[in-house]
């Protein structure tokens, strides 16, 4: 099941970015933009879980952690961006 959680957020982060791409005005950019955060952190929260639960062992999900954390990171800076450009 949380395997499942885990694909499922992952892909909707990709959606929420291409939704954000197409947006027709700045506040309409920065809720997808949130969107794809609020599923990244769907997704960092099942990693986490798996870990947590020994399910899969940390040292093969550090790399995906990391980039996860990088992703929100440039996420958030672009809604800010967006949010102060209005």
């Amino acid at each position: 099941m949380i395997g499942r959680e885990l694909l499922r957020s992952g892909i909707w982060v990709a959606a929420h970015y291409q939704a954000a791409t197409r947006a027709q005005s700045s506040a309409e950019f920065v809720m997808k933009i949130e969107s794809a955060l609020q599923e990244l952190d769907g997704s960092l929260y099942c990693v986490n879980l798996l870990t947590a639960a020994d399910i899969v062992p940390a040292a093969k999900v550090n790399e995906i952690v990391r980039e996860a954390r990088e992703l929100a990171s440039i996420l958030a800076s672009c809604a800010k961006a967006a949010r102060r450009s209005d």
